[in-house]
């Protein structure tokens, strides 16, 4: 029988346990296991096509999971610890550790239940970031990419190749975690990207809808968000039909 402790360690990161002795394989993970199916992988774990989950052999593999997902496989109400250990005996800082899973719900519920009137620009990046940085704090990186550049705006169109500058690799090379910081970095740059360029989609859906003349600040934010963040003058060609309506933007 799984251990309340051990059941508890997975709830936290939305995985529950579900053991049928009768089955082969026993234990059964479910939830959230897109972003932790590398870790049960190497657990042992096998994807049961059928039954849509996860499947682990023994209970020694489930503490090995634990282990993999930043939980020691004893004391598990203990303090919190990174995901594993350097060869050197520290430990890779900001990999795995437990302070900040709490953190990430909260600032959900927080933005859920009061709205982002009610959150820094840091806030409402951590929240994005929830998304492609999975196994580190994201509050510390959150405010050193606005610091970085200057703003939201700044880091929605940063070159994604500024963004390795903050992306440093923790883990010691050679180490099952060594490509974990290219992950986060690679996630990051497309997850940024995408936003980038749906904002930008979506102000010119609204200058087109509207006559340019009726919305002159339409047409000024529009301008700005294109290009306030430019590295570079360039020149944009604005094409409007007969009712002074934008049917084309050209670079």
């Amino acid at each position: 029988m799984v251990d309340e402790a051990l059941r508890a360690a997975f709830a936290s990161r939305s995985l529950t346990i579900d053991e049928n002795k009768t089955h082969e394989r026993p234990f059964a993970i479910r939830g959230e296991t897109f972003g932790a199916r590398q870790f049960i992988k190497e657990a042992g774990g096998r994807w049961s096509r059928g039954e849509q989950c996860w499947r682990l052999a023994d209970e020694h593999s489930l503490r090995r999971l634990a282990e993999l997902i930043g939980y020691p496989s004893q004391g598990l109400a203990d303090a919190p610890r990174d995901f594993r250990a350097r060869s050197d005996g520290a430990h890779a800082d900001g990999y795995g550790s437990r302070h900040y899973h709490g953190h990430r719900s909260r600032l959900r519920m927080k933005l859920l239940e009061h709205g982002a009137d009610g959150l820094a620009d840091y806030e409402l990046l951590e929240l994005l970031l929830f998304f492609s940085v999975w196994r580190r704090d994201t509050k510390p990186l959150a405010k050193a990419m606005i610091e970085r550049f200057g703003g939201l705006g700044g880091v929605l169109a940063a070159d994604p190749a500024r963004h390795a500058e903050l992306f440093p690799d923790q883990c010691p090379q050679g180490s099952e975690n060594a490509q974990s910081p290219d992950n986060d970095l690679l996630f990051t740059r497309a997850l940024l990207k995408a936003i980038h360029a749906l904002f930008q989609r979506v102000l010119k859906e609204q200058i087109q809808d509207r006559p340019v003349i009726s919305s002159w600040t339409a047409l000024i934010d529009y301008l700005e968000m294109v290009m306030v963040h430019e590295p570079a003058e360039h020149f944009r060609i604005l094409f409007l039909d007969r009712k002074n309506i934008l049917i084309k933007d050209e670079v």
